[in-house]
């Protein structure tokens, strides 16, 4: 809740502060939408989750507005997403300055591979 507040004042002030990345697990990933949804209603976000096939669909049609900008604030991911090298290399890494929250859930270490260099 505390994030979704902060994230919509943000976004509702116009800071240009997005995008912003939210790393979940699977099973919360949909009362993360829920509560983005209540908590700040003027956030667009995107579920980056599912198979392979549903991750391709998204990338391809949700990301990208027909302008070629973002068209979401928010992008939540959960950790398969982001640690998949296809996903990753083509998503993360084509936007500059990504703002990240990280849900604790999955301690991070140094060694994890999160943290690998991709």
């Amino acid at each position: 809740m505390q994030i979704a507040t902060f994230i919509g004042k943000l976004v509702k002030e116009d800071l240009k502060i997005f995008p912003i990345l939210i790393v979940v697990p699977n099973s919360t990933i949909t009362n993360w939408v829920r509560e983005l949804e209540l908590w700040a209603p003027g956030v667009r976000v995107v579920m980056y989750a599912g198979v392979a096939k549903a991750r391709d669909i998204i990338r391809d049609y949700e990301m990208r507005s027909t302008f070629g900008g973002l068209a979401f604030h928010v992008l939540l991911a959960t950790y398969e997403g982001v640690t998949n090298a296809r996903d990753f290399n083509s998503i993360f890494r084509s936007v500059s300055r990504w703002e990240v929250f990280h849900c604790r859930y999955r301690i991070l270490r140094s060694c994890s591979q999160l943290f690998i260099d991709r």
